[in-house]
């Protein structure tokens, strides 16, 4: 006995009759069957990956999946105990949904989930009887004490003929299989069969975590002829637990509620359909869209991969520059600030006018400009998700040689105490060193009840608190935009 984990209590025990003392026995003649001789798991009969007939995973890009698990199943004749296995461990098990074509009746279903592993096989060995393996130090021979587990608890509590032992040994021997364990996650479902004997379709569709997407984009931008090549990869990632095979595949842009068990549904009807080769157009379901994958595709557990979404498309798009400004027009400011680079934007109106009139889900956009045989990456932006016939506007990052530099020319006070006006006036001079003409967007913040009273160019009012003038810069010049405006409080 291995006095490092097993201390033998020194008070003699009555056992009762319920946990009777079983004998030491030699190694292979132990209490109970042997272990060749184990039930598999119980009266439920297995269905296993291997009757599948078909698989459709739809991924949402909030980390889960609805799966659509088809299988071949032999049922009797009435009452049948099934054993639905290998579904994803991370399942959601209030999302389970059994459906048959044929007259079959779902009676009652119970996921089982709990992996079959060392610690589990103890623990859910309470009350049964076992076997402990001992090791004779001199002769190396082994033998195996027939005990009953009481508790699993701090190591573990066993009967051994008249006394308790605690401490949980190296090896044990196990006579049963808890019916709460299995080496595989399965959902067991009563079904009730009147067609009779025969082969017969079932399927399952649940929600399981660990699977979701998103939208990586690749766009090359050719100034010369104001075009933008733009190409879209979905980036799938499956970390469920469980491997997805041949799979008809469904992408869904936009945002589904989690107790919006209709929407789930039609989604999971959807992906049963075949697209169209590539790129897949996408389909309206309700008010989210989904991209049908023209391809079966499979998804490793643990694996990130990518497919083809969208593109390549040619877009039209704008070039120009866009200057922040955020002037505080209740304080007086102090000496200008130096010239600051101009933000690079390009962008394009979400229609096939342009080029594009596509559904985009949200995601990363890497942008890139060829030179001969060259290829720079000259910005990174976020798209969000886009219907067709809104504008999409990238950020590129800020020029080197478009420049521009602020500075207050007037500030004063008007007014009593409580209720006061201020007037702020501001010179913005733009600077351009490129050998071509470029657009300037300034674009200030304005606080208050304002007006803008005087102007060297024409503002537009974009919104309650933003003022945006659109100048024409020379190439090589300056241009300069003043305004004066008034603020209330």
């Amino acid at each position: 006995m291995n006095n490092a984990y097993i201390r033998v209590l020194t008070v003699a025990l009555t056992v009762a009759a319920g946990a009777a003392a079983v004998a030491a026995e030699p190694l292979g003649l132990a209490v109970g069957p042997r272990a060749g001789d184990l039930p598999e798991y119980g009266p439920e009969k297995g269905v296993t990956a291997d009757d599948r007939s078909d698989l459709a995973v739809t991924v949402y890009p909030d980390g889960r999946a609805l799966v659509r698990d088809r299988r071949t199943v032999a049922l009797d004749d009435g009452h049948n105990l099934l054993a639905f296995e290998d579904v994803s461990p991370s399942l959601d098990t209030g999302s389970v949904l059994f459906w048959s074509a044929e007259a079959i009746a779902v009676i009652e279903q119970r996921p089982l989930l709990q992996r079959l592993t060392p610690d589990a096989l103890f623990r859910h060995s309470v009350g049964r009887n076992v076997g402990l393996v001992r090791s004779n130090p001199v002769t190396g021979t082994e033998t195996v004490v027939g005990a009953r587990l009481l508790s699993a608890d701090g190591g573990g509590v066993f009967v051994i003929g008249d006394h308790l032992e605690t401490g949980r040994p190296d090896r044990m021997v196990f006579y049963s299989l808890p019916p709460e364990l299995r080496a595989r996650p399965a959902v067991v479902t009563s079904v009730d069969n009147g067609e009779g004997a025969g082969l017969r379709t079932l399927e399952v569709s649940y929600l399981t975590g660990g699977v979701g997407w998103r939208a990586d984009y690749a766009g090359q931008i050719d100034s010369d002829a104001g075009t933008l090549t733009l190409s879209a990869w979905a980036t799938v990632t499956n970390t469920s637990g469980i491997s997805l095979p041949e799979a008809q595949l469904a992408l869904v842009a936009g945002i589904v509620s989690r107790a919006d068990r209709r929407m789930e549904a039609a989604v999971g009807k959807l992906a049963q359909t075949r697209a169209a080769p590539p790129p897949p157009a996408p389909t309206s379901v309700g008010d989210v869209y989904v991209y049908a994958m023209p391809r079966r595709v499979t998804l490793e557990d643990g694996q990130v991969r990518q497919v083809a979404l969208l593109g390549p498309l040619t877009i039209a798009v704008k070039h120009h520059y866009l200057v922040r400004g955020a002037p505080d027009l209740l304080r007086r400011q102090g000496e200008s600030r130096r010239p600051r680079g101009a933000e690079t934007r390009i962008s394009f109106v979400n229609q096939s006018d342009s080029g594009a009139g596509v559904p985009l889900p949200a995601g990363t956009v890497r942008l890139y400009r060829r030179d001969g045989d060259a290829l720079t990456l000259v910005g990174e932006d976020r798209v969000g998700d886009t219907a067709v016939g809104d504008t999409v506007r990238l950020s590129l990052g800020r020029a080197f040689d478009v420049t521009a530099s602020r500075r207050q020319t007037d500030f004063k006070r008007i007014g009593e105490q409580r209720r006061r006006t201020y007037e702020s006036a501001y010179r913005i001079d733009l600077n351009n060193a490129k050998a071509e003409t470029v657009m300037v967007e300034v674009r200030e913040t304005l606080r208050g009840d304002w007006e803008i009273f005087e102007q060297s160019h024409v503002h537009e009012k974009q919104s309650s608190t933003v003022a945006a003038w659109s100048i024409p810069v020379p190439a090589g010049e300056t241009a300069t935009l003043t305004y004066r405006v008034r603020v209330r409080q």
